[in-house]
Order: structure tokens, then C-alpha cells, then sequence
């Protein structure tokens, strides 16, 4: 393998590598992103009830009209359980926070361009995000004879945290394909310099 060869290789690989870490830090926007959009939505006859009066105010301590209360994000979710103040309550708003902060720490690791802790906390936040389906589910909060369905966050969550996991698992194997033609690139400098010596020692 010439210089040159090893240079374009490392080249290609530097240009690959860029796809995979979009991968990654595209998936940490949306898993992040997921916590601001509606993971709850009112069911058609309760949509119709509050679009009826869409500025009536649906919950005074939380500051939210009807209008608001139609789609209800994991934040808003939060707040909610926060209102209530029992035990059961803080549980389910415990495991949302964790949930965002694991997503959080992603998004920074991916950022840094950290493929390793960026894969600890995706698991972490597939984790908290099932455990809050499973504690919804035990709730019924979106069973069918309730007032609200599972919305869009839940699946652009689950999308996020595959494209992060595929996009970090990318750039670990593309930074294990440089590492070794480095060392491949090296070996070649050396047999080069080598190659030099005897050339003049020979002359």
C-alpha cells in the first residue's frame, strides 16, 4: 500500500465519517425534541368539547386553556403530576425528568462528538421512556375509554433513539477503520524512511 493510497483512504473515511455523526446528532435532536411535542391527544369528541371554548381556561394553577389542553406534551404531563403532590404523582414526574435529562445528555455527547457516553444515556433514556409507557399503561391514562390517545412523541422518541444508537455505533466502527489505517500509514512512513537509508548507503 502506497502513501498516497493510505492518504485517500483516510480521506474517504473522514467524509463517511461525518454521515454517521449527522446520523447520531440528528437522532439526539429528535429524541429531545420529543419532550416538547404532544405525547398526549385528546380523542375526537373531547377535542370537539375543547375547541368549543378554546380560550376557557382548563387548569388555573398550571395556566392552561382549553385550547392548550387539546395536545399535552411530556413537560406539560410533568407539570401536571407535579400539581397533584402525591406519591404515585412524583414517581410518574421523576421518571419524565430523568427521561429528559438522559435525553439531554445525549444531544451534549453527540455533540462533543462522544459516540460511547452517548449510547450510556440513549439506553437510560429507553429505559425511563418505557417506564413511563408502562406507568401510563397502568394508569390508563390513554386506554380506549379515556379522553386522550397516545400522540406523536412517543414514536418520534423511539425514532430518535434509533437513528442515535445507529449513528454512534457508525462512528465507533468508522473511528476503529481510521485508527487502523493510521497505523497502517505509519508502518508505510517507516518502511519508506527505511527504504531511504538503504538507498543512500548504497549510492
Amino acid at each position: 500500500m502506497t502513501k498516497r493510497t493510505v492518504e485517500s483512504a483516510c480521506g474517504n473515511c473522514r467524509l463517511k465519517g461525518s454521515l454517521p455523526f449527522i446520523a447520531m446528532l440528528l437522532g439526539a435532536l429528535i429524541l429531545a425534541a420529543s419532550f416538547l411535542l404532544p405525547f398526549g391527544t385528546a380523542r375526537k369528541e373531547y377535542r370537539e368539547w375543547l375547541s368549543a371554548a378554546p380560550d376557557r381556561i382548563y387548569d388555573e394553577e398550571l395556566n392552561m386553556t382549553r385550547r392548550g389542553a387539546i395536545n399535552l406534551s411530556l413537560i406539560e404531563l410533568a407539570r401536571a403530576f407535579g400539581k397533584a403532590g402525591n406519591l404515585d404523582s412524583s414517581f410518574s414526574m421523576g421518571t419524565i425528568i430523568a427521561a429528559a435529562v438522559f435525553a439531554l445528555l445525549t444531544l451534549l455527547f453527540a455533540v462533543l462528538k462522544k459516540p460511547i457516553p452517548a449510547i450510556v444515556f440513549t439506553m437510560l433514556a429507553l429505559g425511563a421512556f418505557l417506564l413511563i409507557l408502562k406507568d401510563f399503561d397502568l394508569r390508563g391514562t390513554f386506554s380506549e375509554s379515556s379522553s386522550y390517545k397516545l400522540g406523536c412523541a412517543c414514536w418520534f422518541a423511539f425514532i430518535g433513539i434509533a437513528a442515535e444508537m445507529f449513528g454512534s455505533i457508525l462512528t465507533l466502527a468508522e473511528r476503529a477503520k481510521m485508527k487502523k489505517l493510521h497505523i497502517v500509514d505509519g508502518s508505510a512512513a517507516a518502511n519508506f524512511a527505511g527504504a531511504a537509508d538503504e538507498s543512500e548507503k548504497g549510492e
